[in-house]
C-alpha cells in the first residue's frame, strides 16, 4: 500500500502565488477537481478507468510544466513548484485505486473544528473559562 498526499493541499500552494504562473498552476488542479465530481458516483473500478483515461494526462502535463518551468529563488513559485514535484509520486497513487480520492478532505473536514478549537482553547481568558472549556471538550 503506498501513501497518497493531498490535492487540496497543493491546490491551495498554487492559490497562494498569486501570478499569471500560480494562476497556471492553480488551473491544472481546478481540472482535476473538475474531473473528480464527475467520478464521484462511480465504482471504484470505474472511477480508476476514468482517472486513467482523463486525469492522468492532465497531472503529467502538470508534472511536466512544472519539471521545464524556470521557477528560481526563494519565492512562492520556486517553493510551491518543489513542493509539488516532491510531492508528485504520491499525488498520482490516486490515479491507480480507484478507492483513493484526491484529497483527504473528507477526513480533515469533520475534525477541523475539534483541531481549531483546541488550539484555541489553550487561550482562556481566566481559570474558569478553562474549565468550562474542558467540561464542553470532555462532555
Amino acid at each position: 500500500m503506498s501513501f497518497a498526499n493531498c490535492w487540496a493541499h497543493i491546490r491551495r500552494y498554487w492559490l497562494k502565488a498569486d501570478s499569471k504562473n500560480g494562476k497556471i498552476g492553480l488551473d491544472y488542479c481546478d481540472q482535476l477537481y473538475r474531473l473528480e465530481r464527475q467520478y464521484k458516483h462511480l465504482s471504484p473500478g470505474k472511477r480508476r478507468k476514468a482517472q486513467q483515461k482523463q486525469s492522468k494526462p492532465i497531472v503529467e502535463k502538470f508534472q511536466e510544466w512544472v519539471d521545464k518551468s524556470p521557477f528560481f529563488g526563494k519565492n512562492t513559485l520556486d517553493k510551491v513548484s518543489k513542493n509539488t514535484l516532491n510531492r508528485v509520486h504520491r499525488l498520482k497513487v490516486s490515479l491507480f485505486d480507484g478507492r483513493i480520492g484526491i484529497d483527504n478532505n473528507p477526513v480533515e473536514n469533520p475534525i477541523r473544528p475539534n483541531v481549531i478549537g483546541r488550539k484555541n482553547w489553550r487561550f482562556s481568558v481566566s481559570e474558569a473559562g478553562a474549565k468550562a472549556n474542558a467540561l464542553l471538550e470532555s462532555g
